[in-house]
């Protein structure tokens, strides 16, 4: 088994490339990936808790970012009854809470949360006008997902009904789960488990690589532990001994899908 990554380049680039003198001499696309390994701090709790080595990422979460835009009427808040508001804010905060309630009635893997929401006008006392809020539905299976979307779906046009007022929506960004491929799977496991790593499966929730190569080749994934969860952050940080647990399990698979056969008795 080799391991190889294909960058394709539009001709425009390689042409750039020929006039700087970087060009190389392989035709564009003759490398194709046979697999794709990925090392990953796990930007969570759970192995942190749970005081493991590493996560053997056994599959990854598909992904629905959805924006609601809601539009009602804008009113005085101390003088206007409440039966005849429009308010758009009602709206969606119970969309809001009709995410938050599909996360905790599915159970896990489902994931839900609420961004970004905005009011307008929004002073103290006066009915929002619009609102603008997203949400961001996450599962492992392609048959909840959009499950979970309809059920989103039809509360928003319920809510809006319910408050007279109306609602537009816009996909942000969708995309299916990915099943990672079980021998690679087991291959990890079995490495972390020569080398001594304590471990244990797990989804990935968020969009990495290994997504983008599951279509053109085997993806598998390695979390090394992250501190207190924090990740895209100036305070994020891993320590050395937890990058090493995870670049273990990847060298060995890496040499071995090379052909590299390691001394008796040598360690990744």
């Amino acid at each position: 088994m080799s391991v190889a990554i294909d960058v394709g380049c539009p001709v425009s680039r390689i042409a750039q490339l020929g006039g700087i003198g970087a060009r190389g001499i392989a035709p564009v696309g003759q490398l194709r990936p046979a697999v794709y390994l990925e090392l990953h701090l796990e930007q969570g709790p759970v192995l942190e808790a749970e005081a493991l080595d590493v996560g053997v990422v056994t599959g990854v979460q598909g992904i629905s970012w959805r924006e609601f835009s809601v539009s009602g009427s804008a009113a005085h808040g101390g003088t206007t009854p409440m039966t005849p508001r429009r308010d758009a804010g009602v709206v969606a905060s119970g969309i809001a809470l009709e995410a938050h309630a599909i996360a905790t009635e599915v159970g896990p893997p489902q994931m839900a949360m609420d961004g970004r929401m905005r009011f307008a006008p929004d002073p103290v006392n006066v009915v929002p006008e619009q609102a603008v809020l997203t949400v961001d539905l996450c599962h492992t299976d392609e048959v909840t997902l959009p499950a979970d979307e309809a059920r989103l779906f039809s509360a928003a046009e319920r809510l809006t009904a319910a408050e007279a007022c109306s609602v537009s929506r816009a996909t942000l960004a969708r995309f299916e789960p990915v099943a990672r491929d079980m021998e690679l799977v087991d291959q990890v496991v079995l490495a972390a488990g020569r080398l001594g790593l304590s471990h244990r499966g797990m989804p990935s929730g968020a969009g990495d690589d290994a997504r983008m190569f599951a279509p053109n080749c085997p993806p598998a994934m390695i979390f090394a532990q992250s501190q207190d969860e924090i990740s895209h952050n100036i305070t994020e940080n891993t320590a050395l001994k937890h990058l090493a647990n995870g670049v273990r399990p990847q060298a060995e698979l890496a040499l071995a899908g090379a052909g590299v056969v390691q001394p008796e008795g040598a360690t990744a």
